[in-house]
């Protein structure tokens, strides 16, 4: 018998309004930052701290 896979949903996550214009800073180049946001904070990425560091690209050189 062949094991099946089980999809796991992160848990929902309304992402505040300041929370959303702060990624708007951090992206300027995109329209709505509203998705990414929800994204985001599915994936704990809540605070402006973590989003600075997530999002800046200098972490990553």
């Amino acid at each position: 018998m062949k094991p099946t896979a089980t999809w796991q949903l992160a848990p929902e996550f309304e992402p505040p309004n300041w929370f959303v214009q702060e990624i708007a800073q951090f992206t300027p180049q995109l329209s709505r930052c509203d998705r990414l946001a929800q994204i985001l904070g599915q994936r704990g990425i809540q605070n402006r701290e973590t989003l600075a560091h997530f999002l800046s690209a200098g972490q990553y050189t």
